[in-house]
């Protein structure tokens, strides 16, 4: 009798507390997987902008050079702005989406034990 009651409270446990934190931690190591990539990709692309940048003056030589390195300049930093709006709001529709997921699986744990205190408490 004891190790069926025993067994009953592990497979309890096990469902109500166990389940619900391997879902959110597996959720959360999705999630800070998918927030490293786009950082990454968010760096790279930055690098690779100012080191073309940096590139384009050592190619000036003369002033006609440097006028036409100050517009590239300007379209640089346009682009750069554009793709910095653009990976925030990545980052916004990532967190939404992992804040959505997090409430999803709360409500289902908090369905699962609202269940079983009412089957317990028949």
């Amino acid at each position: 009798m004891a190790i069926q009651t025993m067994e009953t409270m592990q497979q309890q446990i096990d469902a109500l507390v166990l389940e619900p934190m391997r879902a959110y931690a597996a959720l959360t190591l999705d999630h800070a997987a998918r927030l490293t990539a786009a950082q990454i990709d968010a760096y790279q692309a930055y690098a690779r902008v100012a080191l073309e940048q940096v590139g384009g003056l050592a190619q000036v030589k003369e002033v006609d050079g440097l006028s036409s390195y100050l517009q590239t300049q300007q379209q640089a930093a346009r682009q750069m702005g554009e793709r910095m709006q653009g990976d925030a709001g990545k980052l916004v529709a990532m967190n939404q989406a992992f804040v959505g997921k997090s409430q999803e699986l709360a409500e289902q744990s908090v369905r699962k034990m609202s269940r079983a205190a009412v089957k317990a408490a028949v």
